[in-house]
């Protein structure tokens, strides 16, 4: 008996070991946010360490990079410290040639594609000129225009606003409302002899006439602008002509007339235009110089004088900051390649669309947002 009272009983042992079970679930409770923490933490580690190890075996990207970065630093261009990381996954567009306008039936099928998921936005800074329903209306008397110039065999380029537009946000100016092209002096004759005839309307939706000292082409099934003969949408187009002596247009007007050399427009670069590609000059930046000589210094973000779908001056056009516009609308940036060329990368806000190479120069206050004219 005296043995029995010596020795403790099992089940006196019971809340001791109940309250070390309890004591040892709490710190496995306590200790799991900071354990799951540490190995969040190893992974970015290892995959820094990796990347790393991968930049410093690859000498010449880094070189690049570098080259890079100290140009954009130098030029004072926005957001252009990328990560390789960050260029690598950047999605870059297939520049088609000028040859694909009438060959390639799909040459518009992954720009469009990307095109299709823009929102359509205004901004209370500075209000777009179309709805959204003219903007379609706009795109598809364009797409006419291209096919039957195609037919035709005509060569033209976008210019004038419409150039500014593709330029500077890779589509129609958010507060422009018509379309401007030149197109090679002899075209004039045939789109005369096509209206006359009765194809352009018949076959293409579109019309052809004179006015004073414009040439245009309208969207036959619209509405007649009062008192004028021709509906909108509408393009304005001009002639020029390339020869021994330069390349020059005819403006009638005389407003805009310029003279230069033909390596500024040729070879032909395709450029985005909202859901289209469609051919511009070379160097599009300093043939604007050229051509607004004389009354822009500086590309502002400014409603026009003029009303083109009621064809009627447009009283108290609204100026703003394009720096308001950030978040609103989009615009392209530049930075050069190490190799020569650019790199024009497409953004709403901080967020990129797509990017695009050209050999095409790269200028100093080029960019959003200032935009400074070169002059010759």
């Amino acid at each position: 008996m005296q043995g029995n009272n010596t020795g403790a009983h099992p089940l006196d042992a019971y809340p001791v070991m109940k309250l070390l079970r309890v004591y040892l679930f709490g710190l496995v409770l306590l200790g799991m946010p900071s354990y799951l923490l540490y190995l969040h933490l190893s992974g970015q580690i290892y995959e820094r360490f990796a990347l790393a190890i991968s930049n410093v075996t690859n000498v010449g990207l880094m070189a690049a990079l570098d080259q890079t970065i100290a140009a954009s630093i130098i030029s004072g261009t926005p957001n252009l410290t990328k990560t390789t990381t960050e260029k690598s996954t950047q999605k870059f567009l297939r520049v088609p040639s000028v040859d694909e306008l009438c060959t390639n039936p799909h040459i518009n099928d992954e720009l469009s594609g990307i095109y299709s998921t823009f929102q359509w936005k205004s901004s209370e800074h500075l209000p777009r000129m179309l709805t959204e329903h003219q903007t379609q209306m706009m795109h598809e008397f364009l797409h006419s225009v291209m096919r039957a110039f195609c037919d035709l065999k005509i060569e033209w380029m976008i210019y004038y606003g419409s150039l500014l537009g593709a330029y500077i946000s890779h589509d129609a100016l958010p507060w422009d409302d018509d379309l401007d092209l030149i197109l090679e002096e002899r075209g004039l004759d045939i789109l005369a002899a096509e209206h006359k005839n009765g194809t352009l309307s018949a076959r293409y939706n579109v019309s052809y006439v004179i006015t004073g000292r414009l040439h245009k082409l309208y969207w036959s099934p619209g509405k007649k602008i009062k008192p004028y003969s021709w509906a909108w949408p509408f393009m304005d187009i001009i002639a020029y002509n390339n020869s021994k002596e330069g390349f020059r247009n005819i403006d009638r007007s005389k407003g805009h007339q310029f003279k230069t050399k033909a390596d500024l427009v040729y070879p032909l670069h395709m450029r985005p235009f909202g859901p289209v590609w469609v051919p511009a000059p070379r160097d599009p930046w300093r043939m604007m110089g050229l051509t607004y000589k004389k009354g822009m210094k500086e590309f502002l973000c400014s409603e026009p004088h003029y009303d083109h779908i009621r064809e009627r001056g447009r009283k108290g056009a609204k100026k703003n900051s394009c720096k308001d516009l950030h978040g609103d609308y989009r615009f392209v940036y530049r930075e050069p390649k190490s190799d020569g060329g650019l790199i024009e990368t497409l953004k709403l806000g901080d967020e990129t669309l797509y990017s695009i190479e050209y050999e095409e120069p790269f200028y100093e206050n080029v960019n959003p947002y200032q935009w400074k004219m070169v002059f010759m």
